[in-house]
């Protein structure tokens, strides 16, 4: 059974619902339609790189140490070092076969330094070439750089004392042990440029030291290009607007398929609403009529006379209650032995065939 709207209600709740969901299909279709794009750096080449530098301190004979040398980390007597050995490693890993080419060198630097706020000034700066430029080129994906050097922590040491003697003052030193590598390689997507100096630091004029790295580890890096990927539609705002389409759409079935329109007012219905809403003050309702004959019984043809007629006589003008207004067909004073009627049957009817009677004429 379908629900019965007012028919101006229905029509217009479906001319809602209809242009709600056109609207939010065309910001959906707009929506999913729409192409953003953001920028990716996307690798073109991947390598990695390692350097380290593996030291060992051999020591002289002295009357703390059994063992010939000591190993890294660990805090050395000057006293008792003889000499030390360093061994550099150096590794590049690509993706795939590159042109590597490149050179290397070692060398010692002693520095004098001071300390200065937070931080230090360099004051003076002396090179020492260890091991002179080599040249390395090969067509590989990977390279490595291996070579050890042994050196007398003395000769540093005494060369610090000089500069001290020389100067007059002493300051703080340190000798400062790098490779120093430059390398290239040239692949398919472009040139990888690498400039590194792994070093070991160590403090001189010093009864006791410790070895610190600098620049050593693994790091891994890449070639790369920026390019515009497509950003891939928001599903969060497509349910924001599919599921309120849904909804309407739902609705606006509903509305078509289980819902009628009202039917339209009888001539009957529309002349008693007239009739209350123009005399509803003047009309009482009974619970049932009267069951009395009349002396007297007087049809009356419209309201405004039966009116006229309760003015008249100052009587009320009463009809028989009903729960449906449809139902109420009369309206009546009682005046005594005297009853007057309006019978809105009769009036309805007569005024159907005042009609048809009227349309005839058209016709011919």
């Amino acid at each position: 059974m379908k629900i019965v709207l007012n028919k101006n209600l229905r029509i217009s709740l479906i001319l809602i619902l209809t242009i709600i969901i056109g609207i939010t299909s065309f910001s959906l279709y707009n929506e999913m339609k729409k192409l953003e794009f953001k920028e990716e750096q996307v690798s073109l080449y991947s390598y990695r790189t390692n350097s380290d530098i593996n030291y060992e301190v051999f020591l002289k004979s002295n009357i703390l140490f059994d063992k010939e040398s000591l190993e890294e980390g660990e805090i050395y007597f000057t006293e008792f070092v003889d000499y030390i050995k360093a061994d550099f490693h150096y590794g590049f890993y690509g993706e795939t076969s590159a042109d590597i080419t490149g050179d290397y060198k070692v060398i010692a630097v002693m520095e004098g330094y001071a300390r200065e706020g937070e931080g230090e000034k360099v004051i003076w700066q002396k090179n020492f070439p260890i091991l002179p430029k080599k040249s390395f080129e090969v067509t590989d994906k990977e390279m490595a750089i291996k070579e050890g050097i042994s050196f007398q922590l003395d000769e540093y040491n005494e060369f610090a004392d000089l500069v001290a003697e020389a100067t007059k003052a002493r300051t703080s030193t340190r000798l400062i042990l790098y490779i120093h590598i430059n390398l290239i390689a040239d692949t398919n997507y472009g040139a990888v440029e690498e400039k590194i100096s792994p070093a070991i630091v160590i403090p001189l004029g010093q009864d006791q030291f410790a070895i610190e790295k600098q620049l050593v580890g693994e790091k891994e890096e890449s070639l790369e290009e920026t390019k515009q990927v497509e950003i891939p539609t928001d599903s969060k705002k497509i349910f924001l607007y599919g599921t309120p389409i849904g909804i309407f759409l739902i609705a606006l079935i509903y509305l078509i398929f289980f819902t009628a329109n009202k039917p339209p007012k009888s001539k009957l219905e529309k002349t008693v609403s007239k009739i209350f809403k123009s005399h509803g003050s003047r009309l009482v309702a009974l619970d049932e009529e009267k069951a009395e004959a009349y002396n007297n019984y007087y049809r009356v043809r419209t309201i405004e006379d039966l009116v006229k007629i309760a003015d008249e006589i100052e009587k009320p003008i009463l009809y028989q209650y009903k729960s449906n207004p449809q139902n109420i067909t009369q309206f009546y004073i009682v005046d005594e032995a005297s009853i007057y009627v309006l019978d809105l049957k009769y009036l309805v009817e007569e005024s159907k065939e005042t009609e048809a009677t009227v349309e005839e004429i058209k016709n011919n």
